[in-house]
């Protein structure tokens, strides 16, 4: 019974999957950021961003935060078990420039808007955490047929 316990110990808990966190930032194409945004993540610049476009980063699992130039920037509780995501947004007002604001989008959300958008060009790379390809599985490609 001993030998029990000891094993299951030191497999540790079943729930916590190893490996890195993930971050997914992303601009919607319909977004005011047309020029590249830099991203600075913990302090370091990360990539850069504009409309259309997205990028993943790696990290330690735990609290993080991501701020946009001339921005709000916004904390992130980044975990193992499932990505979190990030959205370049904008807040507009009359008689003053948008504002770019990053907000925290749920999974179900975000995933559907990230369908539709491109991974960045590994230029626009320019930190270590961020993936210098696209994550994301290949979706296979059919042809639509007529029955």
């Amino acid at each position: 019974m001993l030998a029990a316990l000891a094993a299951a110990s030191a497999a540790g808990p079943q729930a916590t999957p190893q490996g890195p966190a993930r971050i997914f930032v992303y601009s919607l194409r319909e977004t005011a950021a047309h020029l590249w945004m830099p991203v600075t993540f913990d302090g370091e610049i990360a990539a850069e961003v504009r409309r259309g476009t997205f990028f993943t980063i790696a990290c330690d699992p735990g609290p993080h935060v991501l701020i946009i130039e001339q921005g709000v920037p916004v904390a992130v509780e980044a975990r193992p078990d499932r990505p979190a995501y990030v959205r370049l947004d904008w807040n507009y007002q009359l008689g003053r420039r948008p504002i770019p604001v990053l907000g925290v989008v749920p999974a179900r959300i975000a995933e559907a808007e990230l369908r539709h958008l491109s991974y960045i060009e590994a230029k626009k790379v320019r930190s270590a955490v961020v993936l210098r390809s696209d994550p994301r599985p290949a979706e296979e490609m059919r042809l639509k047929t007529r029955e």
